[in-house]
């Protein structure tokens, strides 16, 4: 589907067009504070805190913010999209935790022409958190900030 310039994959194939995304992406490794030596993570995701070195002033317009609004989840960057470069957003999508375990609640693919990279769907129902990624062609996969919902949000 084809909707305001977003691409909306069929959500049978999310977790893998995530999967891939995923994969694609070289591996940091982020030490424990205080100067000890043993990674305590691998991330393939870049974040705030997170990010190859001289890169610090790529976060704010790579990192994807999340809000609610009411019912909605509205996702959005801060990122030119200039396909003349070529140097865009071309993927959002967001994990949630339902049933204990983190899946692929929204996927959307993004035209390099439209220049306004925000998403924004119903909030899913027996969520209890929601976390953004975006996907720069230039800049790889990037991660926002966890949203809370609390216990399984079921009255919604």
């Amino acid at each position: 589907d084809l909707i305001y310039g977003l691409i909306i994959p069929a959500p049978s194939k999310w977790q893998s067009i995530a999967r891939k995304l995923e994969e694609s992406q070289p591996k940091l490794v982020s030490f424990q504070p205080g100067g000890w030596d043993q990674p305590i993570e691998a991330m393939r995701v870049y974040s705030k805190t997170l990010l190859p070195e001289g890169w610090e002033g790529k976060a704010e317009t790579h990192i994807p913010k999340m809000i609610l609004k009411g019912k909605r989840v509205q996702v959005s960057i801060t990122h030119e999209m200039n396909p003349t470069k070529p140097h865009f957003i071309d993927t959002i999508y967001v994990y949630g935790k339902k049933d204990g375990n983190p899946e692929v609640v929204y996927l959307a693919q993004l035209d390099e022409y439209d220049d306004n990279p925000v998403v924004e769907f119903d909030l899913p129902r027996n969520v209890q958190w929601l976390m953004p990624f975006a996907h720069c062609n230039e800049h790889g996969l990037w991660n926002g900030d966890k949203l809370d919902l609390g216990h399984k949000r079921e009255e919604l």
